[in-house]
């Protein structure tokens, strides 16, 4: 009894770490997709800027 409590704590616990890290990863997918989106934006800006 107590040998599948542990095994069910053990994966509900892997369960979570596995949420945890795919909510990094999203994150991390995000901070990149606005970083990027913001140095486009400046060096559209600066190419742009003489037109202007």
């Amino acid at each position: 009894m107590e040998k599948k409590n542990t095994a069910k704590l053990i994966q509900h616990k892997r369960q979570q770490r596995d949420k945890l890290i795919e909510l990094l990863i999203w994150g991390l997918i995000g901070a990149a997709l606005s970083v990027g989106f913001m140095l486009t934006v400046l060096l559209y800006c600066r190419m742009a800027g003489p037109l202007i």
